[in-house]
């Protein structure tokens, strides 16, 4: 049973699902999810959670469990997110290769996250093996470069190989040889970086570039829902990704990304030209590119 607090708080925010015994779906707590403030997304995960104790072959149960675990991990509980990471691996079927790719790498984040590094190094060396045609296997490959390298990325160097990324419309989006990229990192409900997003994105196609080169990755706390419908509101109209992972995301981890705004142009040969410019110096940078 989980505490009192944590059932009144899964109780005030989802007064109509637990009715006369009714189970709440996947979708009704994803819609829960959608509206509930960051304090309350676990104790609404486990209220649903304790709801479903034990139903046999919980599928939904057991996506829960992975929004749990990364919900722990946001709170830096590296510990609580393992153990939940760890009891999806044991229970999902093996043709749930996607679902068990997921929770193998939040193992490996919350293996990081504590310092055990040959947990964490075993978890990324099976997602580049056993899920190798998996998109977690991408993330596994540059958090074993990260690691590898132990230093930031830096400007007048090659970039190395991006996490794949997919934007709000499901399109993969990343660098492609022979082309610049401008990635820009905000928190839509930020105004501050909204501002500076606008003046980037507005100095970038002044200069001559294309908005296909641009991929803005939109942060913060909220739903994948609430990322999307805010970024789109409020950002410029460039391509983006929703970034549920916040600043555990695969690509802000291999740049580096601490704080928000943040942007990086990578030139067409894969080099990094700049890191967090002014519009100015990114319009004649462009210039340069185009020409």
């Amino acid at each position: 049973m989980i505490a009192p607090a944590a059932a009144r708080a899964w109780w005030s925010l989802a007064p109509l699902l637990l009715l006369q015994g009714s189970k709440p779906t996947f979708a009704e707590l994803l819609a829960r999810l959608d509206a509930a403030p960051e304090a309350s997304r676990v104790a609404v995960l486990r209220g649903f959670l304790d709801g479903r104790a034990g139903v046999a072959g919980d599928l939904d149960g057991l996506r829960a469990r992975l929004l749990l675990g990364s919900a722990l991990l946001h709170r830096l509980d590296g510990r609580g997110a393992l153990a939940e990471f760890q009891a999806v691996q044991r229970q999902l079927p093996p043709e749930q290769r996607v679902l068990r790719a997921r929770a193998l790498y939040g193992a490996a984040q919350s293996a990081e996250l504590l310092r055990e590094p040959e947990l964490c190094a075993a978890a990324l060396a099976r997602l580049t093996t056993e899920f190798a045609d998996l998109r977690y296997a991408s993330y596994a490959r540059a958090a074993q470069r990260r690691i590898a390298a132990s230093t930031r990325v830096q400007v007048g160097r090659p970039i190395g190989e991006l996490p794949d990324a997919r934007d709000t419309s499901g399109a993969a989006r990343g660098f492609r040889a022979g082309r610049p990229l401008l990635l820009l990192f905000t928190a839509a409900n930020d105004p501050v970086a909204r501002r500076r997003m606008r003046a980037l994105v507005r100095a970038w196609r002044s200069g001559g570039g294309s908005r296909d080169d641009v991929l803005l990755f939109a942060m913060h706390s909220a739903t994948p829902g609430q990322t999307t419908r805010t970024s789109e509101e409020r950002v410029p109209d460039v391509p983006r990704v929703t970034c549920a992972g916040a600043f555990l995301d695969p690509t802000v981890l291999q740049l580096g990304v601490q704080a928000v705004p943040d942007s990086f142009l990578i030139g067409p040969d894969g080099t990094l030209l700049l890191r967090d410019p002014p519009p100015s110096r990114l319009r004649e940078v462009a210039r340069m590119l185009v020409r």
